[in-house]
């Protein structure tokens, strides 16, 4: 009797996986996943610093672009202040630089770029529905990515918390395809002039208020 029960505690044992661990494939997921790995394109693409936000965009058959949203303090706004932080925000300076990676030769290249000003509130708008989504980045449970398609990589900057990261791969459906089509409204608002601030606003705040908590 002793030796049935010897057995049978050595067969409730966990056995040692013989292989590795793989990922397995599974449907898109419906949040963003931590940056892998940088490319030499990131440097290039972006000819501001995207203090606020930024996007980049890596096509496999396209060329490579980006937005970056920035804020700057005017000298004069500066100078009536003890300290930059102290300058209100509507003192403050907001734009949309958009630029797409040059076909030329890299010792003569130059990144074109497109720039606008926009509103505090638009500048606003974008860094909330950016931190809310990128709050809710982790890392899939597989793989999910194809040998070709469109890679997004999505970073802000959140108070506390220093710079956020996380990226998706060919979105087509749910808050990932929402968050990919909202930085292309906002590349065509800074490249072809086209769009209102105000609708694009609701559009960002409609996204971020359907967004669960983290």
């Amino acid at each position: 009797m002793k030796y049935l029960f010897l057995l049978l505690a050595l067969t409730a044992l966990p056995i040692p996986a013989a292989t590795f661990y793989e990922a397995e494939e599974l449907v898109k997921p419906t949040y963003l996943s931590p940056v892998r790995s940088s490319s030499a394109a990131d440097g290039t693409l972006l000819v501001t610093k995207g203090k606020i936000a930024t996007l980049k965009v890596f096509p496999s058959f396209e060329a490579s672009w980006a937005i970056a949203i920035d804020e700057t303090i005017p000298e004069a706004a500066r100078s009536k202040y003890p300290h930059w932080q102290l300058v209100p925000l509507h003192e403050r300076l907001y734009s949309i630089t958009a630029t797409v990676a040059p076909d030329e030769p890299k010792e003569s290249r130059q990144t074109p770029r497109w720039e606008r000003q926009i509103s505090h509130e638009l500048a606003v708008a974008i860094q909330r529905a950016w931190a809310r989504m990128l709050l809710l980045t982790r890392y899939p449970a597989g793989v999910s990515r194809g040998l070709d398609g469109t890679l997004y990589r999505f970073s802000t900057f959140i108070r506390g918390m220093g710079v956020l990261e996380g990226e998706t791969w060919s979105p087509d459906e749910g808050l990932p395809a929402e968050m990919a089509g909202l930085g292309k409204s906002i590349r065509d608002l800074a490249v072809n002039q086209s769009g209102s601030e105000e609708e694009l606003i609701a559009r960002l705040q409609a996204f971020e208020a359907q967004l669960p908590n983290p």
